[in-house]
């Protein structure tokens, strides 16, 4: 039988903690961004050896674990499933500061990517839990808008770091061992995770809020159940993850390749951007999603996609026909404003297709497919174009314009088929409807 979800303090807490594990986790995944002239200057790197780092180190390790994870946090603690996680992507991103060459910084960027593996199936299923259904949508925006704030300081405090360890900085010549200005930035961000990950192993975890009828059910099941629906639900999320990684990764690049950005500067102007948008895009697509779903409870959270992806290719085409610092910042500002209120909100519509029992293996599934296609995909298929199809680094704006507006439109023609289809399938499967 059903237990009730966890209320005041101990929802909040719960909460902030989660909150403070998605701002670390993209702390220290988001920096390669900033890195990239560093890294090419000092390693001899290729944009496309670059964008491996950025996203492909940390597709092949979910590839690799995710599924598992999710399976282990469906039947073990997912308190202790988020600790070990945090504590490893920290650990892993200070080795990232001791490597000296491309394959042992790629193989630690690997590891860095458990924040993905961990975090997301274990920090959703435990949302689920402490909220209740009503309040879900809200509270998973609030845990989400720790990602852009991690993304934020990941370039505020990676150009500080730079800035202090650069030839004529501060503290030029200081670096411990010897280490470049990149390596210090490395384990600058890496080593404050080590303590949130303590504080989540003193998490309260919440009661798994199943009826007993679904213990022992199996993800193949349940997508078995409405298998066009998940395709449907995962393609369509998955070409809104190429439309945020591909520019989020190469941003700051433009910023400083394009418009001849300091590394300070851009890492500024870049965290300026995503802190005036993307937190409120969180907080704001979580209200959403809820007040559609109380509108219309069969399909309610499914209609964000096809509503706000208009916008999005509409911000893509100014950002590709922008030809001044501040007009480019303008329309990526839009663009990661929509995109990441619509994938905010994949979480509260995605728990209500599965049972308890199966949040974490689906969020799992979820999350392999959109970083493969997404992470994996969006900043090496930029680079592709940059270096085989224009052949012309300084055109990195036009190519990453392109790959971001076709990904945009193909995802809203799925998405313009998702709500029937998922409102369908939830009627069609009331036995597995979660708590």
């Amino acid at each position: 039988m059903s237990r009730a979800p966890a209320h005041g303090g101990q929802g909040r807490w719960l909460l902030a903690i989660l909150f403070l594990a998605y701002m670390f986790a993209y702390l220290d995944r988001q920096v390669v961004g900033l890195l990239t002239p560093a890294l090419k200057a000092d390693l001899h790197l290729s944009d496309v050896q670059v964008s491996l780092l950025q996203g492909l180190a940390f597709a092949g390790f979910y590839a690799v674990v995710g599924l598992p994870l999710g399976e282990l946090v469906d039947r073990a603690s997912r308190r202790t499933v988020l600790a070990l996680g945090i504590a490893g992507w920290s650990l892993a991103t200070i080795a990232c500061g001791l490597a000296h060459d491309f394959w042992p910084l790629f193989i630690a960027r690997l590891g860095v990517g458990i924040g993905e593996a961990c975090l997301a199936p274990a920090a959703v299923s435990l949302a689920a839990d402490a909220f209740a259904p009503d309040r879900r949508g809200r509270a998973m925006g609030v845990m989400q808008a720790g990602t852009p704030i991690g993304s934020a300081l990941s370039l505020l405090v990676g150009g500080a770091v730079l800035s202090l360890f650069a030839p004529h900085g501060l503290l030029a010549g200081r670096a411990p061992g010897g280490l470049a200005p990149w390596q210090m930035v490395f384990l600058t961000i890496g080593a404050p995770g080590l303590v949130v990950a303590l504080m989540a192993a003193r998490l309260r975890e919440p009661a798994r809020l199943e009826p007993p009828r679904e213990r022992g059910a199996g993800l193949r099941q349940v997508l078995a159940a409405a298998p066009l629906t998940f395709l449907l639900f995962y393609a369509t999320y998955s070409l809104v993850f190429v439309v945020g990684y591909g520019t989020s990764a190469w941003g700051p690049t433009i910023l400083m390749r394009i418009y001849g950005a300091s590394p300070g500067k851009a890492g500024l102007i870049f965290a300026g951007l995503l802190l005036a948008s993307s937190p409120l895009a969180g907080v704001a697509g979580g209200v959403l999603s809820d007040a559609l779903a109380r509108r219309r409870p069969g399909d309610g959270r499914m209609l964000i996609p096809a509503l706000l992806l208009p916008a999005v290719i509409a911000a893509l085409a100014g950002f590709l026909a922008a030809h001044s610092l501040w007009s480019t910042v303008a329309w990526l500002g839009l663009a990661l404003f929509f995109t990441n209120l619509i994938a905010t909100t994949s979480f509260a519509a995605l728990q209500e297709l599965a049972p308890n029992r199966l949040r974490g293996k689906a969020v799992a599934l979820y999350l392999l497919i959109g970083n493969l296609v997404g992470l994996g995909g969006a900043p090496t298929l930029v680079a592709l174009v940059t270096d085989r199809v224009l052949h012309d680094e300084m055109r990195l704006q036009t190519s990453v314009g392109l790959v971001a507006l076709g990904a945009a439109v193909a995802a809203l023609a799925l998405a313009l088929l998702l709500p029937r289809r998922y409102r369908a399938a939830r009627i069609a499967r009331p036995a597995l409807a979660p708590a």
